[in-house]
C-alpha cells in the first residue's frame, strides 16, 4: 500500500523589516498608515473641499480643446480662491487660501496678458500677494517622468518644496510634466501618483490642465470624462475632472461640467460667457439653457 502523503500549506515567512498583527502581514518600515478604532469609525467626517470635488492630497484634471481659455479661467479661480472673493457662484469660497500656479506652456509676454485679463475681473480687489504666486518657467518642463517612465526625483523634490504651504497648485501644462508616452498607461498611472503623493505629503490639491481630444469634440463628446487626451489612466487616477467646452455653436458660450466626482453631490454644469476682453464670467442670462450631463 502506497501512503500518499497529506498537504500542508506553506507557512508564511515573515521578512526582518515586518510584523503580523491580527493575522496580517505588514511592513513595518515602507508602510505608513494605522489600524482605525472603533470611535474614529463612527461618525462621518465632512469633507474639507479646496474647489467642488478636490480635498488637499487630491489631483484633479480641468480638459479643455486647445484656445477654449481654460487657462484664463484657471487664473480667475486662482486670484478668487486666493482673495477669498466668490467669482463663480457655484464654486464657493469659504475663507482665502495660498495658491500656486505653475506656467510651463505660455510664454512671459503670454502669461503675464493672461493675468492681466483674469484681474480685471476683480477691480476693487487688491493683488493678494501673500497668497497667490505664480511661476513662470523658463525652460517650459517639469520633467516629473522621464521617457522611460522613470521617476526624475531632483524635479519631484523641487515640485513638493514649492507645494508646501499651498492650499492648491494649478500647473500649466499636463502634457509639459512628463516625456512618455501619453497613450500609454503605466507611464502615466507612475506620473498621476508622483502627483498624489506629493500632495498627500504636503496636504496639497492639485489641478492639472489637459487637453480634449479631437475626436470627442467632433462626436459632442467634450463634457465627459473620457474626453481628456491620451490614457485612461489620466482620468481613473483622478478624484475630479472637470471639463470646459463650447455650449452649443456659439464661440464665445463655454460650459463647465464637472464630469467626473468622489464624495461630493452632483453638480449642473455653468454656463460661462467670454468677454470680448478676454475674461471668462459667469452666464446667468443662459442658465436654463445648459444640458446636464454628469458620468
Amino acid at each position: 500500500m502506497v501512503l500518499q502523503k497529506s498537504w500542508r500549506p506553506r507557512r508564511q515567512t515573515e521578512s526582518p523589516v515586518s510584523k503580523t498583527i491580527k493575522g496580517v502581514v505588514v511592513d513595518m518600515i515602507s508602510r505608513k498608515g494605522r489600524f482605525l478604532n472603533e470611535s474614529e469609525l463612527s461618525e462621518r467626517i465632512d469633507p474639507c473641499f479646496i474647489i467642488p470635488g478636490l480635498e488637499a492630497g487630491q489631483v484633479g484634471i480641468l480638459s479643455a480643446p486647445g484656445a477654449t481659455g481654460k487657462t484664463i479661467f484657471s487664473l480667475e479661480l486662482a486670484f478668487s480662491l486666493a482673495s477669498g472673493y466668490r467669482l463663480f457662484e457655484k464654486i464657493p469660497v469659504k475663507s482665502a487660501c495660498r495658491v500656486l500656479f505653475i506656467e510651463l506652456e505660455e510664454t512671459l509676454t503670454g502669461i503675464v496678458n493672461n493675468f492681466c485679463i483674469a484681474r480685471s475681473c476683480f477691480p476693487n480687489l487688491p493683488f493678494p500677494a501673500e497668497n497667490l504666486y505664480i511661476w513662470h518657467d523658463e525652460e517650459g518642463m517639469l520633467t516629473l517622468v522621464n521617457s522611460d517612465g522613470k521617476v526624475m526625483s531632483d524635479n519631484v523634490e523641487w515640485l513638493k518644496e514649492m507645494s508646501r504651504d499651498m492650499s492648491l497648485v494649478i500647473v500649466d501644462h499636463l502634457s509639459r510634466c512628463h516625456m512618455a508616452d501619453e497613450n500609454s498607461s503605466v507611464p502615466m498611472t507612475v506620473l498621476m501618483n508622483v502627483f498624489r503623493q506629493i500632495g498627500r505629503e504636503t496636504d496639497t490639491g492639485f489641478l492639472l490642465l489637459h487637453h480634449t481630444r479631437k475626436g470627442s469634440i467632433l462626436n459632442g463628446e467634450g463634457d465627459t470624462a473620457e474626453s481628456a487626451r491620451g490614457s485612461s489612466a489620466i482620468v481613473n487616477c483622478a478624484r475630479l475632472v472637470m471639463t470646459l467646452s463650447k455650449n452649443g455653436n456659439n464661440d464665445d458660450s463655454l460650459k463647465l461640467t464637472w464630469a467626473k466626482m468622489n464624495g461630493h453631490k452632483p453638480i449642473k454644469p455653468m454656463l460661462l460667457c467670454r468677454t470680448s476682453d478676454g475674461r471668462i464670467l459667469p452666464d446667468y442670462t443662459a442658465e436654463d439653457e445648459v444640458t446636464v450631463s454628469i458620468a
